[in-house]
């Protein structure tokens, strides 16, 4: 039982010690409550608000035909939504970064060269690139 014990704490310290690192970036070092607030938001076509790791930036996605049409209103809330914390490691926004990250690494092509991924972690992850 002590082997066990032992055994599980051993898992349960290297797991609670690792990072989680996403596309060279490790999310574990961003302070999710001060970033998630302070993400200043994006404009896309004639909307003037939306949140830089929303879905919408995917412009060039084989699912995207002919110009998107948006609802500014509904980018607003998305943005407002991902810029509050309902809990303290705010996991709404700390998912939605994480999904922009990978997205931006399997399909590079998808975006504008501004929001691609070396210019994305850059703009928002200077500080906190793995190896740094």
């Amino acid at each position: 039982m002590r082997v066990l014990l032992a055994l599980f704490l051993l898992l349960a310290a290297t797991v609670a010690a690792s990072d989680e690192i996403v596309a060279g970036v490790d999310l574990d070092r961003v302070d999710w409550p001060t970033f998630c607030r302070n993400v200043e938001p994006v404009p896309v076509a004639n909307c003037t608000a939306s949140h830089p790791a929303d879905n919408v930036h995917a412009v060039h996605a084989p699912f995207v035909f002919g110009d998107p049409q948006y609802v500014c209103d509904n980018l607003k809330k998305t943005y407002d939504r991902l810029t509050t914390c309902n809990d303290a490691y705010c996991n709404v926004c700390r998912g939605t970064w994480r999904s922009a990250l990978q997205s931006r690494e399997l399909f590079p092509t998808w975006y504008e060269p501004d929001m691609q991924l070396d210019s994305f972690r850059r703009k928002y992850f200077s500080d906190v690139l793995s190896g740094n």
